[in-house]
C-alpha cells in the first residue's frame, strides 16, 4: 500500500477519467458535465483562496476534474470516429468486403467477427472505400469452411440487422455484451453467400492460426484421456470447446474458473518461469527474454484483452529493472489501466478487464499481510506464496464474482490453491507436449502420459469439491449501489490493515450500515409485492408468479430445463427464489383452466384452447393468458363476456390461427391485449 496518493499519480488520474467516462456512458449531457465541473473547480478555488488548501492539493484537484473532462471528451471521440463512417449508415443493399478477426465455432454453424473495410452499394452500383465497422456474420454452416480463419477477407452480401436486446428480465445481454466490442449488428448466410478473397500462409495471423491449430492437433494425438487436451486447451490457449461440461462446471461451480481463461495469471506463471532459469543472467539479456518470451505467449494463446494487459504491465515493471527505476506497484497498474482505457474507453464495462485489474489489485494490496499471517517453515515458503496470491487476488474479485455470477463457494480459497498450483504444471507440461509434438514425438508421448495423470487429479480435485457440503451458493443478488459501497469498504480495510488510517471507526460503521441498508432496500422491492412474469421460451410457455415468501411457476410440458433456466435464472435470482417456498405446476395433455389469486392479482391461465366459464368481478385486477391452443371453439369464445377492464395476454405457444382469432375477439370486445412473442410480460403492484 502507498504510503500517500504522491505516490500514486496516475492512479487520482485514473479516478477522474473513470468518472468522466462513466459520465458519458450514462447519457450526461456535455453541458451538465462542464457546469458541474465549474462548480466543483470554484468551490476548490474558494478553499485555496481561504488558505485551507496546500497549492499541490489545489493544483492535483484542477487536474483531476481535467481529467473528468478529457475522459468524457475520449469516449465521445471514439464513438463519433466509429460511427461516422460505419457501414449502418449507408442506406441500401450492400456487398461488403471485412477482414476476418475472430472464428467461433458453434453447433451447426460459424460465428465470424468481420472488421469491413470496403465495399458497394448495389443500387447505385457505388464503390464505398472509406466504411469501417464491426459485423458478427454466422454462416448456417459449419462444414467444408476450414478456409475461414483470422486475418483472411471474405466478401458477402449484408442484409444486417441490429442485434436484439435481451428478451427475458434480467438475462445475459448479448447485445451489450457484443457493444462493448463495438458490434452493433448481425447478418445471417448461407455457405454459397460467403466469397474468400484471399487465400495462402503469407498473413502472419494465418500462421499464427495455424500453428496453433497445428499445436491442438499434437495435444489430442499424444495424450490418452479426452479430458487432459481439453483442459490444457482450456489453460493454454482459454478455448474450452474441448473440456467436458461436467469438468467446466465443476470449475465455475468452486471459484476455479479463472484458470480456464488466459489472463493475469498465465502471463505470470510464464513471467516467473523465465524469471526463475534467467534470475542470474545479464540484465539486458533476462530482459530481453522475457519480453519476448511473454509477448510470444500472449500472440500464440490469442492476444485475449486480459493477457494484453497483463502482458503490458509485467514489460513496464521488466523494463523498469532494466533501467534501474522503481515504481509503487498500484501507480504501474494504474499507468497499465489508463493507457488501455485511452485506447479503448470501451473496456471500463468489459467483466474481463474488471475481474484482470481488481484481481491484481487484490495481490498488490493484500498479498504481503496474507503471506505474514501464514505460519510456514522457510523451505515450503514457494507453497505459502501460492497460498497467499490465491487469498488476496481472491479478496480483490469475489464481491464482483457474486454481483455478475450470482454464486460463490465457501471452498474458493482452498480450491484455488489446488488450481493455481494445477495451472502452473499445466501450462508448463502442456507447453512443453504440444511443442514437442512438431520436434520430438517421443518426448511429446512421455510427457502426454504425465499430462494425464496431472490433469485427471486436478479435475478429480474440483469435482470432489462440488460434492463438499454446501459447496456452492447459487441465487445470490447484489445490486450496483451494494457492490460499490463493499469496495469502498474493503479500500478502508486495507487502509485500517497498513495503519494509514487513524480514526476509522465512523466511515467502517456507516458503509456497513450502509451495505445492510441498500441490499434490505433491494430484498423489500423484491419481496413485499406481487409480480408475474411470461417469459419468451419460444413456442413452450413459462411463467413465475411471486407473492410474499412464494413463487408459482406454470409451464408448458414440452419446456426443457436448460430452457427454463436460460429464461428465468437472472430473474429469479433477483426475486430469491431459493428463500421462497416454490410450487411448480406443468399443464398436461388436453384443455385446462388454472386460476391464481394473489393479494393483487387474479390470474386465469386457459391451456389447450380451454374457455373460463366464471370470470373474477374484479375484472380490473385480473389477467386471461391463453397458451398451447392449437384450436379454439369460436362459439364458447363468444359465450365467455369478459369485462373490459381484463386484460387479454396472447402467447407464442399457441398457434398463429389461435392467436389472430383471440386478437380479432378482443378488438370486437373493446379489451387490452398483450403478448410476448419477442419480449417477455410483466406485470407489478404498487
Amino acid at each position: 500500500m502507498p504510503v500517500s496518493f504522491q505516490e500514486v499519480p496516475f492512479l487520482r488520474l485514473l479516478a477522474g477519467w473513470i468518472a468522466g467516462s462513466l459520465a458519458y456512458v450514462y447519457g450526461l449531457d456535455l453541458n451538465q458535465l462542464c457546469l458541474g465541473i465549474l462548480f466543483i473547480g470554484l468551490f476548490v478555488l474558494v478553499y485555496r483562496l481561504a488558505g485551507k488548501l496546500e497549492t499541490s492539493h489545489f493544483i492535483g484537484s484542477l487536474l483531476i476534474l481535467l481529467m473528468v473532462l478529457l475522459g468524457f471528451g475520449r469516449s465521445w471521440s471514439k464513438d463519433w470516429q466509429e460511427m461516422r463512417n460505419h457501414f449502418s449508415q449507408v442506406e441500401g443493399e450492400l456487398l461488403l468486403v471485412g477482414s476476418i478477426a475472430e472464428v467461433n465455432e458453434r453447433q451447426n454453424s460459424i460465428a465470424l467477427t468481420v472488421d469491413v473495410i470496403g465495399g458497394r452499394e448495389i443500387s447505385r452500383q457505388k464503390n464505398l472505400d472509406k466504411i469501417n465497422g464491426r459485423l458478427l456474420l454466422t454462416v448456417r454452416e459449419n462444414e467444408g469452411l476450414d478456409e475461414l480463419i483470422p486475418g483472411r477477407k471474405v466478401q458477402f452480401k449484408a442484409n444486417f440487422m441490429e442485434v436484439a436486446p435481451p428478451g427475458n428480465p434480467r438475462a445475459f445481454s448479448y447485445r451489450d455484451f457484443l457493444a462493448r466490442k463495438r458490434i452493433y449488428h448481425q447478418a445471417f448466410v448461407e455457405k454459397e453467400d460467403i466469397m474468400l478473397l484471399n487465400q495462402g500462409g503469407s498473413n502472419a495471423r494465418e500462421k499464427i492460426h495455424t500453428f496453433r491449430t497445428g499445436f491442438i492437433q499434437n495435444l489430442k494425438n499424444h495424450t490418452q484421456k479426452p479430458a487432459t487436451a481439453g483442459m490444457i486447451n482450456g489453460i493454454v490457449l482459454g478455448d474450452r470447446s474441448l473440456l467436458k461440461d461436467e469438468i467446466n462446471s465443476a470449475f465455475r461451480d468452486v471459484g476455479a474458473a479463472h484458470v480456464l481463461a488466459v489472463s493475469g495469471l498465465h502471463v505470470g506463471i510464464v513471467f516467473s518461469i523465465f524469471y526463475f532459469f534467467l534470475k542470474n543472467a545479464n540484465r539486458l539479456v533476462r530482459a530481453v527474454v522475457i519480453l519476448a518470451g511473454v509477448w510470444a505467449f500472449v500472440i500464440f494463446a490469442g492476444a485475449p484483452p486480459s493477457a494484453v494487459r497483463a502482458g503490458s504491465m509485467f514489460s513496464i515493471f521488466t523494463l523498469g529493472g532494466l533501467f534501474g527505476k522503481k515504481a509503487h506497484s498500484l501507480n504501474i497498474l494504474a499507468f497499465c489501466a489508463f493507457l488501455h482505457l485511452f485506447l479503448e474507453p470501451n473496456l471500463m464495462r468489459d467483466v474481463g478487464f474488471q475481474f484482470s485489474y481488481l484481481a491484481l489489485a487484490g495481490i498488490i494490496i493484500f498479498f504481503r499481510k496474507v503471506n505474514a499471517l501464514i505460519p510456514a517453515p522457510r523451505k515450503l515458503s514457494p507453497v505459502k506464496d501460492l497460498i497467499s496470491l490465491s487469498i488476496a487476488a481472491q479478496l480483490g474479485v469475489l464481491p464482483l464474482s457474486v454481483y455478475y455470477f450470482g454464486q460463490a463457494s465457501p471452498y474458493f480459497m482452498l480450491s484455488s490453491i489446488f488450481s493455481v498450483a494445477g495451472a502452473y504444471l499445466i501450462l508448463t507440461g502442456g507447453l512443453i507436449t504440444g511443442l514437442l509434438g512438431f520436434v520430438f514425438p517421443a518426448g511429446a508421448d512421455l510427457a502426454g502420459w504425465f499430462m494425464d495423470y496431472i490433469c485427471g487429479g486436478l479435475a478429480w480435485v474440483m469435482l470432489d469439491f462440488t460434492k463438499l457440503p454446501f459447496a456452492t451458493f447459487k441465487e445470490l443478488y447484489m445490486n450496483p449501489g451494494t457492490l460499490i459501497v463493499i469496495y469502498i469498504l474493503t479500500v478502508i480495510t486495507a487502509l485500517i490493515w497498513y495503519r494509514r488510517v487513524a480514526n476509522w471507526q465512523m466511515p467502517v460503521y456507516s458503509l456497513t450500515v450502509l451495505v445492510f441498508l441498500t441490499g434490505f432496500t433491494c430484498k423489500l422491492d423484491s419481496y413485499g409485492k406481487d409480480s408475474f412474469y411470461i417469459y419468451s421460451t419460444g413456442q413452450e410457455f413459462l411463467a413465475d408468479v411471486f407473492v410474499p415468501g412464494k413463487v408459482i411457476t406454470l409451464k408448458t410440458p414440452g419446456l426443457t430445463e436448460r430452457s427454463e433456466n436460460f429464461a428465468a435464472s437472472g430473474n429469479r435470482q433477483y426475486y430469491r427464489t431459493r428463500n421462497r417456498k416454490v410450487r411448480a405446476i406443468t399443464f398436461q395433455q388436453g384443455e385446462e383452466i388454472k386460476l391464481i389469486q394473489t393479494q393483487y392479482y387474479s390470474l386465469i391461465f386457459s391451456y389447450g384452447g380451454a374457455i373460463p366459464e366464471n370470470l373474477p368481478t374484479d375484472s380490473s385486477r385480473t389477467k386471461l393468458i391463453f397458451m398451447g391452443a392449437e384450436e379454439i371453439s369460436e362459439r364458447k369464445l363468444r359465450g365467455m363476456n369478459p369485462s373490459k377492464d381484463i386484460v387479454l395476454i396472447l402467447t407464442r405457444s399457441n398457434s398463429r390461427r389461435v392467436n389472430a382469432s383471440l386478437k380479432e375477439y378482443a378488438e370486437k370486445q373493446g379489451l387490452d391485449v398483450a403478448t410476448n412473442f419477442n419480449h417477455y410480460f410483466s406485470s407489478k403492484s404498487n
